[in-house]
């Protein structure tokens, strides 16, 4: 897939020299914005396992970055893989190899939000695209980075043969960019009803974040 340039942003998959960059623009301004992140009963740092399975998507998955001609800085970035049919065990067992409890519970949360999805029984195929994070810097939202970025995600989930995209949406906002691009929900966690053992409340969430969405959009 070749890079391109809009406005003097360029955008280009990312390669294993651009790490440390990202580790930044992730630390920057994604994870200070997720809701599973920032909402977390016990701390809202990110978790260094939880940064290097971000960061593991650049040899393992898909990252595609858009980064300012002038300063070479990242301004936006998305990260993507190819999920099994037994992603929701998968989860769960890797909760239970992570090192941090936060980390572990995010990835519970998750596996449970994919068993209910359920993806490839739901529509009945056997490959399947996992968009695992998108961001933009808020100096430079409303130019349709996100959209952009989001137009290369579809474009690599088509050419690898995969006839569904599905993702993990934590905000609100994010919610709504992906409803504007067709993807839908078809079934979601309200944080309020998400409890640990001793019955407290795991994701204190601000509205208008309610909930952790699991969206799909079939690829034509």
């Amino acid at each position: 897939m070749e890079a391109a340039s809009s406005n003097g942003i360029q955008f280009r998959q990312a390669i294993s020299t651009d790490r440390e960059a990202l580790r930044e623009a992730l630390a920057k301004f994604f994870y200070p914005e997720e809701p599973l992140t920032v909402g977390y009963y016990r701390g809202s740092d990110v978790t260094d396992d939880d940064m290097e399975f971000s960061l593991s998507l650049i040899e393992e998955g898909f990252v595609w970055l858009g980064v300012e001609e002038k300063s070479g800085r990242i301004v936006a970035l998305s990260g993507g893989a190819f999920s099994e049919p037994d992603e929701a065990q998968q989860l769960i067992d890797f909760a239970g190899r992570t090192e941090s409890k936060k980390f572990a519970d995010i990835l519970r949360l998750l596996g449970r939000l994919a068993l209910e999805v359920d993806v490839f029984n739901r529509f009945g195929v056997s490959k399947v695209y996992h968009l695992h994070y998108l961001a933009v810097d808020s100096r430079l939202r409303g130019r349709s980075l996100g959209r952009i970025l989001m137009g290369k995600q579809f474009e690599h989930a088509r050419e690898c043969g995969a006839k569904v995209l599905c993702a993990d949406v934590t905000g609100f906002y994010s919610a709504k960019l992906f409803e504007s691009l067709g993807l839908q929900c078809v079934k979601s966690i309200d944080y309020k009803k998400y409890f640990d053992e001793d019955g407290q409340q795991m994701f204190l969430v601000e509205e208008p974040h309610v909930c952790i969405k699991g969206m799909v959009k079939i690829l034509e």
